[in-house]
């Protein structure tokens, strides 16, 4: 049985959140109370990231969507869920769904995209990996948040840049350094795009640094009945940086599906 510690909400539709690196659940606090009266949220931390234990060996993406079937099973459910992967929780929804698509009513895929590391991006988490190992966590995350938020948010919006700065320093170096490994590892997901057969929302900030708005684009068009939206005044933490309008998005999105 897997031991990763979780939150869990209520009624009939489920939805299943992953988060992105090197956040953990509660990146979406905004939205475990924002759509608490329209699905069950269940987002958990994945292991190394949060309140879930540090495992040493290095592990894979696929480890993170094994863990995910295996908590969904711990709760007793068996019906699919709707999966909503940011950044490098993308990356599993789309192991999630290429491993157990039974278990799949739907993909939210926000801030994230369908190809691999090019060689640079291998050769910067290989960088990443020694640093944070050498000189812990802080050595890498310190510069994130201009990276993750856009401008205004990074200069308005403190209590946001609490919670992250609370979320980047709060996990552990294993966890932070294989998350690294598994993202540099991730196999290239844009050939199962066209299969994509349940109803798929792609979220985008028009501000996001770390993902083009036009590869985002790019890629939802390579899913079939895709609808995309780009959030306005928000960069890649876009479901913190614009919950509202993230949240109403996604609540427009659960009527379709």
């Amino acid at each position: 049985m897997t031991n990763l510690a979780y939150i869990d909400t209520l009624p009939e539709t489920t939805i299943l959140f992953i988060h992105g690196w090197p956040l953990n659940s509660t990146m979406w606090w905004s939205q475990i109370n924002g759509l608490e009266h329209v699905a069950r949220l269940i987002a958990p931390d994945l292991r190394g990231f949060g309140q879930s234990p540090t495992t040493p060996a290095e592990h894979d993406i696929g480890r993170y969507a094994d863990d995910l079937l295996e908590l969904l099973q711990a709760l007793g459910h068996r019906e699919p869920v709707v999966v909503c992967g940011m950044s490098m929780g993308g990356y599993v929804a789309f192991e999630f769904f290429r491993r157990y698509p039974e278990m799949v009513r739907g993909l939210i895929l926000t801030a994230t995209r369908a190809q691999p590391d090019d060689a640079d991006g291998k050769r910067n988490r290989d960088e990443a990996i020694k640093r944070v190992r050498e000189h812990g966590v802080n050595s890498i995350t310190s510069t994130l948040p201009r990276k993750l938020l856009a401008p205004n948010n990074m200069q308005r919006n403190s209590p946001l840049m609490t919670a992250l700065r609370e979320m980047l320093n709060s996990n552990s170096v294993a966890g932070v350094a294989n998350a690294l490994g598994a993202m540099r590892d991730r196999v290239d997901n844009r050939p199962i795009l066209p299969y994509i057969n349940v109803p798929t929302l792609v979220i985008h900030g028009d501000q996001d640094k770390i993902v083009p708005v036009q590869e985002a684009i790019e890629m939802s068009n390579q899913i079939r009945n895709a609808e995309m939206i780009v959030l306005p005044d928000a960069g890649h933490l876009v479901n913190m940086e614009q919950p509202q309008l993230w949240n109403e998005t996604v609540e427009r999105y659960l009527a379709r599906v």
